[in-house]
């Protein structure tokens, strides 16, 4: 009788079926996690560029408001934008953005010394537009901005992407110097805003002048406008021979003009919010006889009652109280009620534009049902 012994193992065909197995799993599970990191990477980057833009752009809403606004230069074959800043009698701060794709630098000449920073080396896209101002008075300069818009685009390259990442964004930034030169002799010898306040208090006025004179000549520009469109409206209507392609037209650019004038008076509200939030803590001063101002914090009180004039947001919603009272144990200066007052001025002028509008929209469908009715103008 013969015994046959048993050995246990693996062959060479299990072995390979359990490598490849082993490969097969091994790569789903890599291009699994590689996914999973390129989406990480992804959003890191994307992160980062708002967070660079975001940067970039409070700078330059810096650099633009205390500018004098007739300095401004644009060199578009060298990527530049020049503008200037008066610090004090003869200081003068010369700035310069240069764009050399894809890096953007701020270089600022002052006192005798030069520095250089850059901003950004993911810059794909850099503009600015100017928004020309309405003439104040018959001295001013027409072709003064007085806004500036500014775009920015970045790009950055995430490993493993084909296309890189692309993250546009824009900001607005206001040049007081126009308008506060306007209402302030000493503008021109006060570069820093925060410190200017204790030496020229007259400047607190026109800061609040500034958001009035975005929203002054509105109501008055629009309201001929309005006036000649209904007369012209009414007789075309009432007038059996009546041009009426004509009071079509003058309609359709009527209200074009309250369209373009709603966008100006939503540009001043948001610069009225801005305005409350620049106001230098320095602003709320303390008082011997109000309890607790003198352990207040006014950087603090400052941030919420700029938070609560920034939740206003209709008319109704417009209390002075709730400022005050977000003050806490300081008393608030004129120059909170000013800016109060034309945010408030903005919003009643909305409500009068979305009237106007309504009438000029009905009255410019009773002419075109009267041009159908007729079949055609009246000669």
């Amino acid at each position: 009788m013969t015994k046959t012994t048993t050995t246990s193992g693996f062959t060479l065909t299990e072995v390979m079926v359990a490598v490849l197995v082993f490969a097969l799993a091994a790569g789903g599970m890599y291009a699994f996690l590689q996914h999973g990191n390129r989406q990480s990477m992804k959003a890191y980057t994307r992160q980062a560029m708002v967070t660079q833009a975001n940067t970039v752009l409070k700078a330059m809403q810096d650099d633009f408001r205390m500018a004098a606004s007739s300095s401004l230069k644009f060199n578009e074959q060298n990527g530049e934008v020049t503008l200037q800043q008066n610090h004090g009698g003869d200081k003068v701060a010369n700035i310069t953005y240069k764009w050399e794709k894809p890096r953007l630098t701020r270089k600022v000449v002052f006192n005798g010394s030069t520095s250089l920073r850059t901003l950004s080396t993911a810059m794909n896209g850099f503009a600015i537009e100017t928004k020309p101002r309405p003439s104040v008075s018959e001295d001013d300069d027409d072709n003064t901005p007085e806004q500036v818009v500014i775009k920015l685009s970045l790009a950055a390259t995430v490993p493993g992407e084909r296309e890189p990442l692309v993250h546009d964004q824009h900001a607005m930034a206001t040049m007081r110097e126009v308008s506060s030169f306007k209402y302030d002799p000493h503008w021109r010898d006060v570069g820093n805003l925060k410190g200017a306040f204790s030496t020229y208090g007259n400047l607190l006025n026109s800061i609040a002048q500034d958001a009035k004179l975005l929203v002054e000549d509105i109501g008055k520009t629009l309201e001929q406008t309005v006036k000649d469109a209904e007369k012209a409206a009414q007789d075309a209507l009432n007038k059996p021979k009546a041009n009426l392609e004509e009071t079509k037209r003058q309609l359709r650019n009527a209200l074009s003009d309250i369209k373009n004038a709603d966008l100006d008076l939503s540009a001043a509200i948001k610069e009225c919010e801005q305005s409350m939030k620049d106001l230098p803590e320095e602003i709320f001063e303390r008082e011997f006889g109000r309890m607790g101002t003198w352990f207040a914090d006014k950087g603090e009180a400052r941030d919420r009652v700029a938070a609560e004039f920034q939740k206003m947001k209709t008319l109704e919603q417009m209390d002075y109280g709730k400022l005050e009272r977000a003050a806490g144990s300081f008393r608030l200066k004129d120059t909170f009620k000013s800016i109060f007052d034309n945010k408030k001025e903005s919003l009643q002028q909305q409500i009068r534009l979305a009237s106007n509008k309504k009438k000029l929209e009905d009255l410019l469908s009773q002419v075109e049902a009267k041009g159908i009715e007729g079949g055609g103008d009246g000669g």
